[in-house]
C-alpha cells in the first residue's frame, strides 16, 4: 500500500468534517433577536434613535481601528517570514517521533483560526501573545486537529502537557500524547 501525503490525508478528512460547521437558521434567528433586543434597549434608554445610531457608530469605529492595528502587526510578521513555509515548521520537529499528518493538521488548523493575512508559523510562536488567539480558539484547535488526526480528546487531564500549552510546538506535543481512536471499517 502506497503512503499518502499528509496534505492529501488532511484534505480528505476536512471534506468529511466540513458539513457539520455551518450555523443553522435557528442560530441566526437567535443572533438577530439578540441584536434587536439590544437596539430596542438602547432606544428605550435614550428615547430617540440617535442613541442606538451613536452606539453603533462608536462600536464600528472601535472594531475598525482594532482590525487595522491587527492587520498591520500581522503584515509585519508576514514580511519578516516571507521566505518561510510549512517545511521550515515541520523541520523543527523530530519526524521519527511525531507524525507528519499531526504536524500539518496543527499548522493548518492554527492558520485557519488566525484568519487572514496568512502568517507562516514557527514552532515557538506563543498562541495567546504572538498569534492573538483566545481560549476558545485553542479549544477549537485541539478539537479540530484531533479529529483530523483521529485522536481522542477524552481525558486530556491525564496528558503530561495538560494546562501547559503555550506555543504551537506545545499543541503538537500535547496531541502527540493523546491516544488514537479506534477506527471501524
Amino acid at each position: 500500500m502506497a503512503r499518502q501525503s499528509s496534505k492529501r490525508i488532511l484534505r480528505e478528512r476536512r471534506l468529511e468534517l466540513s458539513a457539520a460547521r455551518e450555523m443553522s437558521i435557528l442560530g441566526w434567528l437567535v443572533v438577530a433577536a439578540f441584536i434587536g433586543f439590544c437596539v430596542w434597549g438602547i432606544y428605550l434608554v435614550c428615547s430617540s434613535w440617535y442613541g442606538p445610531g451613536i452606539v453603533f457608530l462608536v462600536l464600528c469605529l472601535i472594531c475598525w481601528q482594532g482590525t487595522i492595528l491587527r492587520n498591520q502587526r500581522f503584515a509585519r510578521l508576514v514580511a519578516a517570514r516571507n521566505s518561510e513555509s510549512i517545511c521550515d515548521f515541520a523541520r523543527s520537529f523530530d519526524c521519527s517521533k511525531t507524525d507528519t499528518v499531526l504536524i500539518r493538521a496543527v499548522y493548518e488548523t492554527v492558520q485557519e483560526k488566525m484568519g487572514p493575512p496568512l502568517v507562516y508559523l514557527r514552532a515557538g510562536d506563543r498562541l495567546l501573545d504572538d498569534l492573538e488567539l483566545d481560549d476558545e480558539d485553542l479549544d477549537e484547535i485541539f478539537i479540530d486537529a484531533a479529529k483530523l488526526c483521529n485522536l481522542s480528546i477524552v481525558s486530556t487531564e491525564s496528558n503530561p502537557l495538560y494546562d501547559k500549552v503555550i506555543t504551537v510546538r506545545d499543541v503538537v506535543e500535547f496531541l502527540r500524547h493523546q491516544p488514537t481512536l479506534q477506527t471501524t471499517v
